[in-house]
């Protein structure tokens, strides 16, 4: 009951930050690009060539006079509802107190989501080194079956430190791996060492399996309705953008937060 509590709590909290984000951006928040059909039990190849999202889903803070001071303290706000900010979170990366926060809304079995890791999330990185960024990840397990118990693995190897590892082999696999069934699942727990048995428990367990359902509800809740979908403090992104969309936003943000630079 507790858990369900703070689920309904946060869900709560986000439909609030959709209805500010809405006020802000006529074009609506987190509309996808373009994704496989959740509904298809085939398995996802990667896009050859995606097309980005619509200009306002990708805006630009510093280029935005238009942003009310009342909203925008709205959206921190709730936003501030969807962060963890948990020093102990393992599905986080960055700072705790970075000054910039991109919260992921992804599926390893997403061919936008496997284009992004492999073509900005390293870029991106450079931002979390630097302590600016503090990347954290939800699980948006939909685009195959497969999807929940992938995402449950990626969990249970978080449970012993070694989510991102877990996570960037998934995505290093995606293109000629086209079922990850559990042999396979099992083998990239193998090759990082894990405690095999512990892996098995824990991606059972309704603990893990509960939580990978309460993270879809909370991007269901905000409007997700593909991947990836991100928010940088509070600011929507849909979809496979390039890296230069990122960048737009994660130093007007970043600026916003820590004051102009002084010469």
């Amino acid at each position: 009951m507790a858990r369900r509590s703070v689920v309904l709590a946060l869900a709560g909290a986000l439909v609030a930050l959709v209805v500010v984000v809405a006020l802000v951006l006529p074009g609506g928040p987190l509309a996808p690009d373009a994704e496989p059909d959740p509904g298809s039990d085939a398995a996802p190849t990667a896009p050859a060539d995606p097309q980005p999202a619509p200009e306002p889903a990708a805006p630009d803070p510093a280029q935005d006079p238009g942003v009310d001071p009342e909203l925008q303290a709205q959206r921190d706000a709730a936003f501030a509802q969807i962060v963890r900010r948990d020093p102990a979170d393992p599905y986080a990366m960055g700072d705790v107190d970075a000054p910039v926060v991109m919260v992921v809304f992804a599926d390893y079995r997403c061919g936008y989501c496997a284009r992004h890791e492999a073509e900005v999330a390293p870029a991106l990185a450079e931002y979390v080194a630097d302590g600016v960024l503090r990347v954290e990840w939800r699980d948006f397990a939909r685009v195959t079956e497969q999807s929940p118990a992938i995402a449950a693995a990626a969990r249970a190897a978080g449970l012993q430190g070694r989510f991102w590892e877990y996570h960037d082999r998934l995505y290093a696999d995606f293109a000629t791996q086209p079922q990850m069934d559990d042999a396979y699942l099992r083998q990239v727990a193998t090759d990082l060492g894990l405690d095999v048995a512990a892996f098995d428990a824990d991606r059972a367990s309704a603990e893990v399996v509960s939580a990978v359902h309460a993270d879809a509800a909370i991007g269901e809740a905000i409007g997700v309705s593909g991947t990836p979908a991100f928010l940088v403090n509070g600011w929507p992104i849909a979809g496979a953008q390039p890296l230069e969309v990122f960048r737009a936003v994660i130093e007007a943000e970043y600026t916003r937060a820590t004051g102009p630079t002084t010469t």
